[in-house]
């Protein structure tokens, strides 16, 4: 899966593509066809993704919309930006004393919080 980082260039190479007329790959010089046919496709998933959400949450009554950037901070994997609401979670969090289950994990692996 790529990174933040990657989906965000990704997307930047697709705009670009879209704005200049030409392929993804051609912007970021991929000489092998292969490998630029799957930039390509990429970039174009990716950015139809972003467009229809966004077309999507425009569609909704003014207010049920989210903020586009939080949005495409979402489908890019990133947090959304401050003041907007919750990050997005990157991935799970540790199980925790106080969280529900946490006994029943503690006693299975005969930890003292669990006494």
């Amino acid at each position: 899966m790529a990174t933040p980082e990657g989906r965000r260039s990704l997307l930047t190479l697709h705009r670009l593509g879209e704005s200049y007329g030409r392929r993804p790959s051609e912007l970021a010089g991929i000489p092998d066809e292969w490998a630029a046919f799957q930039l390509d496709a990429a970039a174009l998933a990716l950015g139809r993704a972003i467009d229809s959400a966004l077309q999507a949450n425009a569609a909704k009554k003014q207010q049920l919309q989210r903020p586009p950037a939080e949005i495409v901070a979402e489908l890019l994997g990133q947090r959304r930006p401050s003041g907007q609401s919750k990050p997005v979670p990157r991935q799970p969090r540790a199980l925790r004393p106080g969280d529900p289950g946490w006994a029943e994990w503690a006693a299975v692996f005969g930890m003292k919080e669990a006494q």
